[in-house]
């Protein structure tokens, strides 16, 4: 109740008990923290605002991309000119090893175009734009076995100037993803958010738990069990531990 009555920026709030550790997050919120905190959740994604540079670049990047795909695609926009993207998240580079450490699975490009497939048949018009530490992969192991012109290389470490700036590129890359109305994502916090904040919140989200495959022993909720754009799982319930 007290976070409604703040709109300041610039500030970072704590807003759990001193002793309150985020791996017992989900014991305590569990499957139904979007009854709980969905206060929380909205002031966060509020809250959550990129500069005024990084939104316009996301929307030039957007447009330019749908013009794209429109002049490709000619048949499928006859009654209709919308467009649903879909951001696709893959983290590599130093996660690799700690994914090792953890027993997690790597995720394999079937993930990937599994999921994509599963847009494919909810959307008409649907377009993915693919984000990574590590564009190579996703050139050499996704694009090259995808036969539609629906998928996207537009991560910014592409560019050279760009790349030379990390910090820089990670901005433009999530305000990229956040523009995005829905999401395919991977392992990490920062795919996490770009997950939370797609469709100004309200974006779809398919996450490697869905797949029995990369769920890990502890990620046992029933919610995982049913179509990813289907499920009613929290936009917060992530299993903590996992996060990094």
């Amino acid at each position: 109740q007290d976070l409604k009555n703040v709109e300041k920026t610039g500030k970072a709030y704590i807003v759990y008990p001193h002793g309150f550790t985020l791996e017992v997050f989900d014991q305590i919120l569990g499957e139904d923290s979007h009854e709980t905190i969905s206060d929380l959740e909205n002031f966060s994604i509020k809250a959550f605002q990129f500069k005024k540079e990084l939104q316009e670049t996301s929307d030039e990047n957007l447009r330019t991309i749908g013009n794209h795909f429109r002049e490709k695609n000619l048949k499928l926009f006859k009654k209709k000119r919308d467009i649903t993207y879909v951001g696709v998240h893959h983290r590599r580079g130093d996660h690799i090893a700690y994914q090792k450490e953890k027993n997690m699975s790597p995720l394999e490009p079937g993930y990937f175009l599994e999921a994509m497939d599963m847009y494919r048949e909810r959307y008409k018009r649907v377009v993915f734009i693919y984000v990574s530490d590590d564009m190579e992969w996703g050139r050499e192991k996704i694009k090259k076995r995808i036969k539609t012109n629906d998928f996207y290389l537009a991560g910014s470490l592409q560019h050279k100037e760009i790349a030379q700036a990390p910090t820089i590129s990670a901005a433009y890359d999530l305000a990229l993803l956040s523009a995005c109305n829905h999401t395919i994502i991977s392992y990490g916090t920062y795919s996490f958010w770009a997950g939370a904040l797609a469709g100004r919140g309200r974006g779809k989200r398919i996450s490697p738990a869905f797949f029995m495959k990369y769920r890990k022993p502890d990620q046992i909720s029933k919610l995982y069990d049913v179509h990813p754009l289907d499920s009613k799982l929290p936009r917060f319930y992530f299993l903590m531990k996992h996060l990094r």
